[in-house]
């Protein structure tokens, strides 16, 4: 079975900080495909939609958070327990909407009431600025290209930690 990379990227943000858009046209150039791209909910909705029609399903989700707070909460429902990579552009931390459906490091209550509203999913969050997206994008295909080898979702955890 294939694994199937969705990156999800609003318009907005191709603007500037285009790393999923870059990404998928680096993954298509090297012939690694499907790759699904969604600019929008109902974009991504129908990009679901023909995979499964056509017997597959997602495996990864890449999210660029940057600019997309309208759509974080709906995102979560559609992605199920897919796990998910989120890039978040570092000068705009916290405008994206992503962490209010994070858990907070040290606040239990917090902790709690969020796992209890999200599904649970393997989760790496990457921070990125305007100097570092060529390179956060080769980042993402070298760990896609990877995951989409064996499925191994470390290779995501273990980048970010080595390169953030």
């Amino acid at each position: 079975m294939s694994r199937i990379p969705i990156f999800i990227e609003v318009p907005e943000a191709t603007k500037e900080a285009n790393i999923c858009a870059k990404a998928v046209q680096v993954l298509l150039e090297q012939k690694i495909e499907p790759v699904g791209l969604a600019t929008h909910l109902a974009e991504l909705t129908d990009v679901l939609k023909q995979l499964r029609e056509n017997g597959l399903e997602a495996s990864i989700f890449i999210v660029n958070t940057f600019k997309a707070k309208e759509i974080i909460a709906q995102l979560d429902p559609l992605m199920g327990e897919v796990p998910a990579v989120y890039l978040r552009r570092g000068m705009y931390a916290g405008q994206s909407g992503l962490m209010d459906h994070m858990p907070e490091a040290g606040n239990v209550g917090s902790t709690m009431a969020t796992l209890k509203n999200m599904t649970p999913r393997l989760t790496s969050i990457w921070t990125y600025g305007a100097k570092n997206v060529e390179q956060v994008s080769q980042r993402i295909v070298r760990c896609t290209q990877k995951f989409v080898t064996d499925g191994n979702f470390r290779h995501y955890e273990i980048e970010n930690k080595a390169g953030g």
